[in-house]
C-alpha cells in the first residue's frame, strides 16, 4: 500500500506538472505521444508481438507517426473509433474467450486505437475552457475509482463481472458513479464561485455517462489482460502495474469529453 500510495503521489505530481505547462503545445504533443508509446508496448508484450522485433518496430512507428501527425481531420477519425472500440470492447466483455488476440494485425489495431483515443488528451485542452474539461474528465475517472474500491470492499457482494475482474462488485460500481457525481457537483461549485458558470444538469449528466465509460475502459483493458494471461500490462509504475493499468479508465472517459464539448457544447452556461 505504501509503494502504491508513494506511486500515485508521484504521478500527480508529474500530471500536475503537464497540466501546469499543457497550454504549450509541444508539452502536450509529447506527453501523449509518450503515453501512446508506453501504452502500445505493453500490449505489444502482453500479447507476445514483442517476439517479432520488426513487426513491434513497425508498430511503434506506426503510432509515433500517428502521436506527431498533424490532423486536420481527427475529430471524425476519433468519433468512429471511439463507437466503434465501445461497442467492441462492450461485446467482449460480454463474451468473454479465452484465447489468444488474433495474431500481429490485430496487436497492432488496438496499439492504433488506444493511440487515437489518447491524442483526445491534447484535443481536449485546446478546445475553449479545455484545461477544466480536462481536469474534470480525470477527476472523474479518479472519483470513480476511489469510490468503487472502497463502496465494494465495504458492501460489495453482488459480482460484477467475474470472469473478467473477480474483485469488482455492483455495489462498487455503484459507489463509483455516486463519488464521480458528487465530485463533479463539487467541482462545478468550484468553478461557479471563480465566476465560471455552469449549467449543472448538463454536468451531472455527463459525470454519471463518463464514470461509466472508465468503468467499461478498466473492464475491456482488464478482458485484454485476462485473455492474455497476465495480472498487469508491466512494472513501470509501483504498486499500480503498467501505464495501461493506471490510465486504463481514461480510454474512454477523455474522447468521450471532446465528444461532448465538440458536438453538445460542453457545461459551460
Amino acid at each position: 500500500m505504501l509503494k502504491r500510495t508513494i506511486t500515485g503521489g508521484l504521478i500527480v505530481l508529474v500530471l500536475g506538472l503537464i497540466a501546469w505547462f499543457s497550454y504549450i503545445p509541444a508539452v502536450m504533443k509529447g506527453s501523449v505521444a509518450l503515453l501512446s508509446l508506453l501504452a502500445a508496448g505493453e500490449v505489444i508484450h502482453v500479447t507476445g508481438t514483442g517476439r517479432n522485433k520488426g513487426v513491434s518496430a513497425l508498430i511503434l512507428l506506426g503510432v509515433l507517426a500517428l502521436c506527431v501527425a498533424d490532423f486536420p481531420d481527427y475529430f471524425p477519425v476519433m468519433l468512429v473509433t471511439f463507437f466503434a472500440a465501445v461497442i467492441y470492447f462492450a461485446a467482449l466483455c460480454r463474451r468473454l474467450k479465452a484465447e489468444k488476440p488474433a495474431g500481429l494485425c490485430h496487436c497492432a489495431i488496438v496499439c492504433c486505437v488506444i493511440c487515437i483515443l489518447f491524442q483526445s488528451i491534447a484535443y481536449l485542452r485546446w478546445e475553449e475552457h479545455g484545461l477544466y474539461y480536462l481536469i474534470f474528465a480525470v477527476m472523474l475517472c479518479i472519483a470513480t475509482d476511489v469510490g468503487a474500491y472502497l463502496v465494494g470492499k465495504a458492501l460489495g457482494k453482488h459480482k460484477l463481472a467475474p470472469r473478467i475482474s473477480p474483485n469488482k462488485t455492483v455495489e462498487g460500481a455503484a459507489g463509483g458513479i455516486l463519488l464521480a457525481l458528487v465530485a463533479a457537483l463539487a467541482y462545478g461549485c468550484w468553478l461557479n464561485k471563480s465566476r465560471i458558470p455552469v449549467r449543472f444538469e448538463a454536468l451531472a449528466f455527463y459525470a454519471v455517462l463518463g464514470s461509466v465509460l472508465g468503468q467499461l475502459g478498466d473492464l475491456s483493458m482488464s478482458v485484454v489482460k485476462r485473455i492474455c494471461g497476465v495480472k498487469d500490462f508491466g512494472r513501470l509504475l509501483p504498486g499500480h502495474g503498467g501505464v495501461l493499468d493506471r490510465f486504463d479508465s481514461q480510454l474512454f472517459t477523455l474522447p468521450f469529453m471532446l465528444i461532448v464539448v465538440r458536438v453538445f457544447g460542453g457545461f459551460f452556461g
